[in-house]
């Protein structure tokens, strides 16, 4: 019987429209080259997420060294108000709605900054968390298997008894080997008919 529903923060339950924070900037191709690279994957954004900085300011700090002929973006970019660029995602908050009502209990697995996750706090429905593990609180991002580990251990749950459902493949790979059904979010409206197809036929 599937009874723990475990939620992505960003790409699922959350929209995070990054593009436009940068377009804001009106970016020449250099300057948005650059800024793809600082999120896609650079150690600072990596440490960022892992909460190794003390706060975005010595992220900034530590850009402005790394691209000093890029300073005044990565001011401009890091330190906006990232509440304009994150939005719910109000049809997947509205499936969450529907399944803690019927019973079942909702998790969050998140790689997420601290800033990025005050934010979050602030949406009408994160109350329906029941918990989460995020990666600026635990050091770690996933795929790293501790923090599948730390989820189960913490809430005392079963892999078997939950879903995930993230946005990247690679992110599920480690939940599915410890026997967790997992789906990959390609919208809310496929996820949450996925998700009912697989709660119908494990807990019919």
């Amino acid at each position: 019987m599937i009874r723990n529903i475990i939620l992505d923060g960003g790409g699922v339950t959350m929209n995070v429209k990054v593009l436009e924070l940068i377009k804001k900037y009106r970016p020449n191709p250099f300057e948005m080259k650059v800024m793809v690279q600082v999120m896609a994957g650079s150690e600072e954004w990596d440490n960022w997420n892992k909460g190794n900085y003390r706060d975005v300011y010595e992220l900034v700090d530590v850009l402005k060294q790394k691209y000093p002929k890029y300073q005044k973006l990565m001011e401009k970019a890091f330190l906006d108000d990232w509440s304009f660029y994150m939005k719910p995602d109000e049809k997947m908050w509205q499936g969450i709605a529907r399944l803690k009502k019927a019973g079942y209990r909702i998790y969050m697995l998140c790689d997420v900054p601290d800033e990025l996750h005050q934010i979050m706090k602030t949406y009408p429905g994160y109350e329906l968390i029941d918990g989460g593990v995020f990666s600026h609180e635990e050091h770690q991002r996933k795929p790293d298997q501790r923090m599948y580990d730390t989820l189960i251990s913490r809430y005392g749950l079963k892999p078997e008894e939950c879903v995930m459902i993230d946005d990247e493949t690679a992110y599920l790979k480690p939940a599915e080997a410890m026997g967790m059904h997992v789906i990959h979010f390609r919208n809310a409206d496929d996820a949450l008919k996925q998700l009912a197809q697989m709660l119908k036929e494990h807990n019919s």
